[in-house]
């Protein structure tokens, strides 16, 4: 049964324990049902809405304290994400509960839950006319659902859980898997029409949550063909025929022999009209992917997340946030595993060091920007809005209760984020210049 905690004029005051959980998690808010917002003259974040997706009745106890004994103790979802659905004001989420979740986004009561095979990893893909709607699981399976009804249309089994990169091409569903594979699927009848399999790996090793993504390229060197940019296995970057599936060339981002991990788990962003493709291993690279050459090369390692607004390029591991220019010149950077709380509540309880914990913590999210600001949360640490010209660290919200590794906007003032403990919160951004939305 869904548990929510919100802002809601038609429901009774929450109890002091859930009221209080509010005020933890939003951070330097103190959450009063039925009181007046004060006027905000500055930046704020606030937490306005937690929804518990996969909490059972008194399993809420496990949010803020030990649970009862009969209590089912919950279980991390890392992958999770949320996706808004402008329209019809819904969330879609998955849990680890093998549900898909529906939402309503404005007061977080359940809307329907659909039964999936595996845990939801990816975001809610919906189809042009919004008819149907996609999602991936971790067991390797696209389900895909009457968007209106949630009748299941078709069901298929990919060789491993199911990559967050999924993009509609020549009414195609075009994905990824875990092991590397490429899928083209057809969007209304879920049959496959062309499968890459996975490359040889040169060697065998852990991988990362991969957060990477394909880029199509439309009408690229005045030929009618719609082309994809694939990140593969050991810094290997395909461009490959939406079509049929070729392989039309290959550009090696990493020496062949390498001691480390070249794989590209970074999103691919556009940036000065090149291709910015970050080897974690290796450095951040910009692309020439007409002629398929590397023309710029960043020696910054362990990257897990690129954005750029056009002005700057935004870089983030698990230790440092980057700003890089349009000249590859490094703007500022930000050490944020160097931002520690005392507060036991606010920092990171499982980190072993003694005094200060950090407050960012883990992998980092997919980012978001803002008009003046670079968002992005941890796998196990709080969600931070960094200033994008200096990478000061103006609010930060959450607490420490780790977040999947995607979050997204609900609407012009509102993003909302899956928490490891299966809790979709929704957070108001208050600022006194327009936002502007540019993931």
């Amino acid at each position: 049964m869904l548990r929510v905690f919100g802002v809601n004029k038609n429901k009774p005051k929450l109890s002091q324990r859930s009221a209080w959980f509010m005020k933890a998690s939003a951070g330097l808010w103190f959450f009063c049902c039925g009181c007046v917002t004060p006027a905000v003259h500055k930046f704020d974040a606030r937490l306005t809405m937690v929804a518990g997706l996969q909490i059972e009745g008194p399993c809420i106890a496990s949010v803020v304290g030990p649970p009862p004994q009969n209590c089912i103790q919950w279980q991390p979802n890392v992958d999770a994400s949320a996706t808004y659905e402008p329209s019809r004001r819904l969330f879609f989420a998955g849990a680890s509960d093998n549900f898909l979740h529906v939402v309503d986004a404005d007061n977080g009561r359940a809307v329907a839950q659909i039964a999936t095979v595996g845990r939801v990893i990816t975001d809610t893909f919906f189809s042009k006319d919004s008819s149907l709607m996609y999602v991936g699981t971790e067991k390797g399976v696209l389900h895909a659902f009457d968007a209106y009804t949630f009748a299941r249309v078709f069901t298929v089994h990919a060789d491993s859980k199911i990559n967050n990169d999924v993009v509609f091409v020549l009414d195609q569903i075009i994905f990824t898997t875990a092991l590397g594979s490429l899928y083209a699927v057809d969007k209304n009848k879920g049959e496959v029409r062309w499968h890459n399999p996975a490359p040889q790996k040169s060697s065998e090793r852990l991988r990362l949550s991969h957060q990477s993504n394909i880029v199509v390229l439309e009408n690229t060197s005045k030929s009618e063909e719609v082309l994809l940019v694939v990140p593969q296995v050991d810094g290997l970057v395909s461009i490959v025929s939406a079509r049929y599936g070729t392989i039309k060339r290959q550009v090696q981002l990493a020496p062949k022999a390498i001691n480390g991990f070249p794989d590209i788990v970074a999103p691919m962003v556009w940036f000065k009209n090149r291709l910015w493709v970050a080897s974690y291993g290796v450095g951040v690279f910009g692309l020439d992917v007409t002629n398929g050459k590397v023309t710029d090369e960043i020696a910054i390692k362990e990257v897990v997340s690129l954005i750029s607004d056009g002005v700057s390029l935004f870089a983030a591991s698990m230790d440092t946030l980057y700003a890089i220019t349009g000249s590859s010149a490094i703007a500022w950077k930000n050490p944020i595993s160097q931002v520690v709380s005392r507060n036991a509540a606010l920092g990171y309880p499982f980190q072993h060091m003694q005094g200060a914990k950090r407050l960012f913590y883990g992998l980092p999210s997919r980012p978001l920007l803002s008009s003046n600001h670079l968002i992005i949360a941890t796998s196990s640490g709080s969600l931070g809005f960094f200033d994008k010209a200096t990478g000061h660290l103006d609010k930060l919200v959450g607490n420490s209760v780790g977040f999947g590794p995607k979050i997204g906007w609900a609407g012009a003032t509102n993003l909302v984020a899956v928490s490891r403990r299966g809790l979709l919160m929704k957070f108001q951004i208050f600022d006194p210049t327009r936002l502007s939305h540019l993931d």
